[in-house]
């Protein structure tokens, strides 16, 4: 079949489709999943109450009743709600709102109840499309874009195509910002590409002819002829999609852009009802009401979910797969990080053996030159060279414009610079990565010369002792690591101490790991698990947070008790974790403390200087605005960045 009649075939069934999706009852459910659009948010009924109220409070005060039987229409699901709640021995966001719809019709102020419900609805609508537009983000950065491919339909000779009808066997032409759609092999082609997302790893990878390459993978820089394998339904790329966009998938409030707002919102129903209250005694009905006028929901409704999505994102884009979001809270309060004994925490680091300096050159300019050409990449002898350089005080090219072409090429202070590796051509490989056999030495030429040879050698310090203080570092609070270990007593303490532990646990055979971290629990201390978790389902499901360092963690995700996966068996994402926790929780609190300050204003303000309702109105949602200003901020600021590349893989 030709391109065109598959585009065409292609767009007969979309029509088909959407049509479908039109009649179908199940068009209209209430809560989408994870991945689905949000139902949309009218404004019909909020447009009809401001101009009821408008009509009633201003031109025509005898149409009251037509206003209070509007309110009382829009606030049906808030009363029985309520009645239900109380009933069970709750006073929660629903009471509050019937409060206020009561004392509305008693003051017949209409106009300030209406004002509000339609400044819910338009923060409700700005969430709405803020997630819809960070879902899609988060779908592109694993690879997953609509956009169209460049399939090469002979030599020379290139076609633009949507990614659904790409064939295993076509190949397709990727350049800088292209993903990969379909798993595929490079045939033609150098460059840089970031597939952390699909593969984990500590940065960037060059891509080179016969390379293997996942759906997800994004082209940094280069260009790639790449040829087909398997349909993207079977992609590692597609299962992470599917697993990041449901841990994404929030429940929205009745009113307000999400239920986890509208539990924060019912800590303070019952203090400013007793507010309330006191101004019903010490003013009237209108003070009484002006204190009611607080939002405490809308703020951290739309700031809760959308940087839960943004720390969600910055883990995928790290090769951390987050199954449950709410890792992320507990993760932040976590006092003891045990870490199972496994093979991979053996694994040592490179150091720099040796520099050959050539004359009229010097020892710290070839050390400089070349760790600031490896700095992005998924290389053991990065970070040795970021090490020899941080013990000789010695500043990174963090500016500098790399072609990663067959050799690494910079240009500095006029001069051309070249690192590359002698006699061997892939040492950025995975196998070499993993440490299967001897670094390469790296060449680094300056101008068309030889400068200098540097040499590598495996170190006496392992490479989980480096990420363990990374993580401490990260978590920027105390934290107590242990090692879990089946091995004997000294054994264990010998590992624990040269990874840099603060403990060990000797495991025998009659020991049930589980029953220790339950017991460590019960001293209410929150334990995170790091370890094989198919192994140890008992210890993942005792433990606050359970980390997953299993071989194959997306294959058998169904199966993993661990809310955390990582895609590298290794330590080497957890200080990324700890980082993305923190900043969500810093996030999070600050919409908090944007809603609490000004609605304590507000209550301030009608009980001591004689504000009204309307006055209230206007303060509380400048505080929901400054929220939500923010949050968009941060939103968009971490995706500007990773466009622009400003940011880059952690140095460690």
């Amino acid at each position: 079949m030709s391109i065109d009649a598959r585009i065409e075939e292609r767009t007969a069934r979309t029509r088909v489709e959407r049509g479908r999706a039109v009649v179908s009852p199940s068009n209209h459910a209430a809560i989408p999943d994870g991945g689905g659009d949000l139902p949309p948010v009218s404004f019909a009924s909020a447009n009809a109450a401001v101009t009821l109220a408008v009509v009633s409070d201003f031109v025509f005060p005898p149409a009251w009743p037509v206003a209070a039987a509007t309110l009382v229409g829009m606030n049906l699901r808030a009363f029985e709600t309520a009645a239900r709640q109380v009933r069970g021995g709750r006073i929660e966001v629903p009471a509050l709102y019937s409060t206020i719809a009561g004392l509305t019709i008693v003051t017949g102020q209409f106009l300030p109840w209406a004002a509000m419900s339609w400044a819910m609805r338009f923060w409700k609508r700005g969430y709405r499309d803020e997630l819809a537009s960070a879902r899609d983000r988060l779908r592109a950065d694993l690879g997953q874009g609509e956009g169209p491919v460049r399939l090469r339909v002979r030599e020379g000779l290139t076609t633009d195509i949507p990614p659904e009808l790409l064939r295993p066997g076509e190949v397709v032409l990727l350049g800088p910002g292209d993903s990969l759609p379909l798993d595929g092999r490079i045939l033609q082609g150098v460059g840089l590409i970031d597939d952390r997302p699909v593969r984990g790893g500590r940065g960037y990878r060059r891509g080179r002819a016969e390379d293997d390459v996942l759906a997800g993978s994004k082209v940094i820089s280069g260009s790639f002829l790449i040829e087909l394998r398997r349909p993207a339904n079977e992609s590692r790329a597609s299962t992470l999609t599917r697993i990041a966009l449901g841990a994404a998938g929030q429940a929205p409030g009745e009113r307000t852009p999400s239920r986890m707002g509208e539990a924060f919102a019912s800590r303070a129903v019952l203090p400013t009802l007793t507010a309330a209250g006191v101004g019903l005694m010490v003013g009237d009905a209108p003070t009484a009401l002006a204190t009611l006028r607080a939002d405490y929901a809308s703020g951290p409704g739309l700031s809760y979910p959308l940087e839960r999505l943004r720390a969600l994102s910055e883990c995928s884009r790290r090769g951390i797969v987050v199954r449950d979001p709410s890792a992320l809270d507990r993760l932040a309060e976590v006092d003891v990080v045990l870490v199972e004994d496994l093979a991979a925490l053996s694994a040592t680091e490179l150091e720099v053996a040796a520099v050959r300096v050539f004359p009229g050159h010097d020892e710290s300019e070839i050390l400089r030159f070349a760790a600031s050409a490896l700095f992005n990449l998924d290389d053991r002898r990065a970070s040795a060279l970021r090490s020899a350089c941080r013990a000789r005080k010695l500043s990174l090219l963090r500016a500098a414009s790399i072609d990663h072409g067959a050799d690494l090429a910079l240009s500095h202070g006029g001069r051309v610079i070249k690192v590359g590796d002698v006699g061997r051509e892939r040492s950025t490989r995975p196998e070499i990565i993993a440490g299967a056999r001897e670094p390469d030495t790296l060449m680094v030429g300056i101008d068309g010369q030889i400068a200098g040879l540097i040499e590598f050698r495996p170190s006496a310090r392992l490479r989980a002792a480096s990420d363990l203080a990374a993580l401490r570092v990260a978590a920027r609070r105390p934290l107590a690591i242990g090692l879990l270990s089946r091995s004997n007593e000294d054994r264990a303490r010998a590992r624990a101490a040269a990874l840099g532990m603060d403990f060990h646990l000797a495991i025998g055979s009659s020991q049930d790991p589980a029953r220790l971290v339950e017991r460590c629990r019960d001293r209410n201390l929150k334990i995170a698990f790091v370890g094989e978790c198919l192994a140890s389902p008992a210890v993942a499901r005792a433990a606050a947070v359970a980390v997953s360092i299993d071989a194959d963690p997306v294959e058998s995700a169904e199966r993993n008790p661990a809310q955390v996966l990582l895609l590298q068996p290794d330590l080497g994402g957890l200080s990324d974790l700890a980082d993305a926790a923190r900043e969500y929780r810093q996030q999070v609190r600050a919409a908090e403390k944007s809603a609490v300050i000004p609605n304590l204003a507000c209550v301030a303000g009608a009980l001591f200087f004689g504000f009204n309702s309307m006055t209230n109105v206007a303060i509380t949602n400048l505080g929901t605005l400054a929220t939500y200003v923010r949050t968009m901020r941060n939103l968009r600021g971490a995706h500007d960045g990773r466009q622009t590349g400003r940011r880059t893989p952690p140095v460690r």
